[in-house]
């Protein structure tokens, strides 16, 4: 039997194709279509001729091959099936998704000349007709055209800012996180450093996620805006990470050895450089070709530096051939015929300049015009207006003394006394934890949707903490709801933690913790008093009731430190940090809490 998984993704690439999750944790009203490997495929394969007009089938084959960038396959399969329901009403969910997938294959191939007949049709009926996921799909395919057809920056902005506020409908933290990645995907491609906090919140909610493919691709995004940033060293932190999941992704792996390259190549590292530019161009089977275009451009500009101008107008050439006007893409063209115009002209070949200079003027002129730039200039300012607005009203990552506490910060022996509401990632302390919240105390009421806590609205991530906190506020929230924190993913730790307040929510709460994500994450000698129910919604972790006489809840172990031990205690501003004891296998206040 073929076993469809809960948790749904749909697809993957450079300018990332949409992953099928839906609604983040909340996986409830949705079917995964990731097949597991080439057994279930070959079922899945089977099964079909049996059940050709079978929706879940359909997409469960089309979207493994996707994920794997083979896309001869994905047009192979999807492309009749969206000529045969092309006109069959009662088949027209089928033909909608058909066209989604064979026009994603399409553009990533390349075939641009297909693509007309299937956009036509699937983009209005989606519109007008699609759910939320599927019209995410289709704005994403559009902001994908215009990009490498059009060169329109700021149409493909646009486009995925429609799919972006689609899959915030469903609170898909997957898909949010892929398309906030194709947003800084268009300032990488201006080499614009503006788009470094889009990566930096996909990167954000990948982690949160926890899904290899979002979190490769955006990993990804955020190496190459620190590279544009010049900090190399955080780049390379990054895509370490990058080369330790991106094996089964091998769609990315173009890129990866493109921006080791460059950044060799720009601390004079020549011989590292060619290495790396050599196994970026091995990378063609499963690399789309405006992506072997860029390689080739910046490895023909390195050659260049160092001298080797015949070498360097081979490679540019063989760049401008790989996306030549037969495929239509005008991705890198411009770019490539500058750069072959201006060695030209360096090596003294003047009428060879001049030609490759009138044919980059043609197509600078498309990238770049003047309505273009100020159409996206509005839309980057709009954006900007949207996001301060988000902040202000708390939407997301909302927290009593910061939203977001990124990678090496540290929260300290602080309080929060003032009432906190938002609809995503709220908590008493930290909106999300990324690092170190430590002798910290939230007493003030949280009024959340989804991933709220009293310190915390998630813990996640290998070096994410809390210690010795604690809440006395209660929690009104949806779902992923918890005394202590929303949800603990991704390796994250909560020691010595405990919280004595009500709990009000609809899925997945709990007394101490919402979820625990995975066995890596742990809750260990933490409390909670005060609500009436388990300490976990989700997971096992080792934490207690606080049993001072009162019924212990059904489903709740009863227990806490005895004094006589001297194990745990907290140091908050209300004692400004002097009489408290910290956990005893926590170290001093000069070790791990410094």
């Amino acid at each position: 039997m073929i076993r469809f998984r809960k948790a749904w993704k749909i697809l993957g690439a450079c300018l990332v194709l949409l992953v099928c999750s839906c609604g983040g944790k909340d996986k409830s009203n949705h079917i995964n279509y990731r097949l597991s490997g080439e057994n279930e495929l070959l079922e899945a394969l089977s099964a079909l001729k049996e059940a050709p007009d079978d929706v879940t089938l359909n997409i469960s084959i089309w979207y493994y091959f996707t994920e794997r960038g083979m896309w001869d396959s994905v047009i192979r399969y999807a492309a009749p099936v969206f000529h045969r329901t092309l006109f069959s009403p009662e088949k027209e969910q089928l033909m909608l998704y058909s066209g989604a997938y064979a026009s994603q294959a399409f553009i990533f191939s390349e075939r641009f000349d297909s693509l007309g007949t299937y956009l036509d049709r699937i983009i209005p009926i989606s519109e007008e007709k699609g759910d939320d996921f599927l019209r995410a799909m289709v704005n994403n395919i559009a902001g994908l055209y215009a990009i490498k057809i059009t060169g329109d920056y700021a149409e493909a902005l646009e486009r995925y800012k429609q799919a972006l506020q689609a899959v915030q409908n469903t609170r898909d933290t997957i898909n949010q996180s892929i398309l906030l990645g194709n947003i800084a995907s268009i300032y990488y491609h201006r080499r614009d450093t503006a788009g470094y906090r889009y990566a930096s919140e996909a990167y954000r909610l990948a982690r949160l996620s926890a899904d290899h493919y979002s979190m490769t691709y955006s990993a990804l995004q955020l190496s190459q805006m620190l590279y544009l940033k010049k900090e190399y060293a955080s780049a390379a932190a990054y895509l370490e990470e990058v080369a330790g999941i991106a094996t089964g992704y091998p769609q990315f792996h173009a890129q990866f050895h493109l921006l080791q390259a460059n950044m060799y190549a720009d601390r004079s590292d020549y011989a590292k450089a060619e290495d790396y530019y050599r196994k970026a161009l091995d990378t063609q089977e499963h690399t789309e070709p405006g992506v072997m275009a860029s390689i080739h451009l910046d490895y023909g500009k390195m050659l260049w530096k160092q001298g080797r101008t015949d070498k360097a107008s081979e490679i540019l050439l063989k760049g401008l051939l790989s996306i030549s006007d037969s495929i239509g893409s005008i991705e890198y063209k411009h770019e490539l015929l500058l750069a072959l115009s201006e060695l030209s002209s360096a090596t003294g070949r003047k009428d060879e300049a001049l030609e490759y200079y009138k044919k980059y003027h043609g197509y600078a002129e498309k990238l770049f015009g003047i309505q273009k730039e100020r159409a996206f200039q509005r839309l980057e300012n709009e954006e900007e207006r949207s996001a301060l607005k988000d902040e202000i009203n708390g939407h997301t990552n909302v927290g009593g003394i910061v939203g977001y506490n990124g990678d090496l910060s540290k929260v300290r022996m602080c309080e929060n006394l003032g009432e906190i509401s938002g609809s995503q990632f709220i908590g008493g302390i930290s909106g999300v934890t990324y690092s170190t919240v430590s002798a910290s105390a939230n007493r003030a009421t949280i009024n959340g949707g989804q991933y709220a806590g009293g310190v915390s609205g998630a813990v996640s991530g290998p070096y994410s903490y809390l210690v010795a906190n604690y809440n006395t506020g209660e929690i009104h929230g949806t779902s992923y709801v918890g005394g202590i924190t929303g949800v603990i993913s991704n390796n994250g730790l909560v020691t010595a933690c405990y919280s004595v307040s009500g709990i009000v929510a609809e899925s997945t709460f709990g007394g101490a913790c919402g979820s625990i994500d995975d066995e890596a994450s742990q809750m260990i000698s933490c409390f909670y008093a005060g609500f009436n129910g388990p300490a976990l919604g989700n997971g096992s972790a080792e934490c207690l009731y606080f049993s001072d006489g009162t019924e212990v809840p059904s489903g709740a172990t009863a227990g806490w430190p005895s004094d006589s031990v001297e194990q745990w205690g907290i140091n908050t501003p209300g004692n400004d940090g002097q009489n408290g004891l910290w956990w005893k296998d926590l170290g001093t206040e000069g070790s791990q809490l410094s």
